[in-house]
């Protein structure tokens, strides 16, 4: 049973890394993904804290997303101009702060479209 349930959390994630998303959804990923980022920055602060990020697998310091994720979110900033060099499948990790800024430039320029 447990190894079903495993198999389809896995799944689902993989489903979740490969998903296009609205530039009001990407809002709400990477936003959430931020958020985990943060939590787990102030968890390290105490040992049971560093348990906790280790079993959950989530880095304290880097906001991890897919590669696709990461493209995405970089044709929204216009920082990109071809996503070839990217592979959809990589695992990124972006600074924490850095993160921040980008979550505050996607708000703004969704704002900026739909006013």
């Amino acid at each position: 049973m447990a190894g079903g349930i495993g198999a389809l959390g896995r799944s689902m994630s993989t489903a979740t890394e490969s998903q296009n998303h609205t530039s009001y959804s990407l809002i709400i990923f990477f936003s959430k993904k931020v958020y985990e980022t943060r939590r787990a920055y102030n968890l390290e602060k105490s040992w049971l804290g560093r348990v906790f990020n280790k079993c959950t697998g989530i880095a304290p310091y880097y906001v991890l997303l897919s590669g696709h994720h990461l493209v995405q979110c970089m044709h929204v900033l216009h920082e990109i101009s071809s996503d070839k060099d990217i592979p959809p499948d990589a695992k990124c990790g972006i600074r924490i702060d850095v993160a921040q800024k980008v979550l505050k430039e996607l708000e703004k320029n969704y704002r900026a479209k739909t006013t």
